[in-house]
């Protein structure tokens, strides 16, 4: 499963994969990926939000 997992996010934009292993598997907060990014936190959280949407359609396929 965790192969499947690292093959879907890797469909991701690079962005948006980023954020995900960050966030899950670094175990960052959004305002500390926001920080490190220069991006702002509404930023991270929506790009988190678009990635988990793609995330579900790809594993659903």
């Amino acid at each position: 499963m965790t192969e499947r997992i690292d093959d879907a996010i890797d469909t991701l934009p690079v962005e948006h994969a980023t954020i995900i292993r960050l966030s899950f598997f670094d175990g960052y907060t959004q305002t500390e990926i926001a920080q490190s990014s220069g991006c702002s936190q509404q930023t991270i959280s929506n790009r988190i939000r678009v990635a988990l949407a793609l995330l579900r359609k790809e594993l659903s396929e």
